[in-house]
């Protein structure tokens, strides 16, 4: 499997959630000893980005 250049700075919002949520189900499927390890912290840092991003569509004049 070949990954192309990816400028995750130029992802926004949704776009860069979905992509570490994407990272995240690679990194369980792959099972690699030495990236297993920081599993739980990516699962924490994408749950504080949901929640984030929850905060932007609740916001007053956005709709759901």
């Amino acid at each position: 499997m070949r990954i192309k250049n990816i400028r995750i700075g130029l992802l926004h919002n949704m776009e860069h959630y979905e992509f570490a949520g994407h990272v995240l189900t690679m990194a369980r499927e792959a099972n690699i000893k030495k990236i297993n390890p920081l599993l739980p912290e990516l699962e924490r840092a994408i749950a504080a980005e949901q929640k984030a991003l929850a905060l932007l569509v609740n916001l007053e004049g956005t709709e759901k």
